[in-house]
């Protein structure tokens, strides 16, 4: 759903740079860098363990998340699927099949080909969306509450544009789900990201959620889609209650915000 996307290498550098060009005589390199790249879409880290040890050593004494990266976009998400370490065998495996069988059907069972993901995701940013009273509570509501927690506790202050990241956020889920409205599970979708986010970048408020409970890598059938579910509408309930908490009555003041 995003303009572009940068997969960030980690021999690659993360932010912009200028070093001296080796091979000629006061000329330099400038490195835009993945971050900078990534402007206005999405920027893929994988593993920040596996940076090179000076680039490990030049963020070490910034937390687990950057103090640039951090600024430099709006969400961030951590991942931590596990699976996820044997991506670059599997993916060898496959363009080394489709070099050895070019033209052949390599997965016989797969029938939504790549072509087809290009065109679900073209209709879905197509799709004109409208948000629903509801969705607007909840997004609004998280957002005081949220402020007010976090101003007292952290004394970190979100800014008014967090409305727009949480908005946008409910809008793209909305889309992928192939709906015209934005309910209330794309506004919880929104929150939980934007809370993981958040949590992130200036630690844990009193809304306390599983660092992963949107995209939880232990999906294996039926019956786990079931428990995200479940999940979910807890997690769903938890929101609430913590707008009913920190932001009472915060529906009268979303004209005021």
């Amino acid at each position: 759903m995003a303009v572009r996307g940068v997969r960030h290498q980690a021999t690659g550098e993360m932010f912009a740079s200028l070093s001296r060009d080796e091979h000629g005589a006061g000329t330099a390199n400038i490195h835009a860098g993945s971050a900078l790249l990534a402007t206005g879409g999405i920027c893929m880290l994988g593993g920040l363990g596996l940076l090179q040890k000076r680039k490990t050593r030049h963020h070490s004494d910034l937390g687990a998340i950057p103090t640039q990266l951090a600024d430099a976009f709006g969400l961030i998400i951590e991942s931590r699927d596990t699976k996820g370490d044997h991506s670059l065998f599997t993916q060898t495996i496959h363009t080394l099949q489709q070099a050895v069988q070019p033209g052949n059907h390599l997965y016989s069972h797969w029938q939504f080909s790549a072509q087809d993901y290009k065109e679900l995701v073209a209709h879905a940013r197509s799709l004109e969306v409208e948000l629903s009273p509801e969705a607007e509570k909840i997004i609004h509501g998280y957002y005081m509450a949220s402020r007010r927690v976090r101003t007292q506790t952290h004394g970190f202050k979100m800014s008014v544009g967090s409305v727009k990241l949480l908005i946008s956020l409910a809008e793209a889920h909305c889309k992928l789900s192939l709906r015209t409205q934005v309910l209330q599970e794309d506004a919880v979708i929104a929150v939980l990201l934007c809370e993981n986010s958040v949590t992130l970048k200036h630690g844990a408020s009193a809304l306390v959620i599983p660092p992963h409970p949107v995209f939880p890598f232990d999906l294996g059938g039926a019956d786990s889609l079931q428990k995200r579910d479940a999940a979910l509408d807890e997690l769903h309930q938890n929101i609430l209650r913590f707008i009913y908490a920190y932001a009472p009555g915060a529906e009268m003041f979303i004209t005021e915000e």
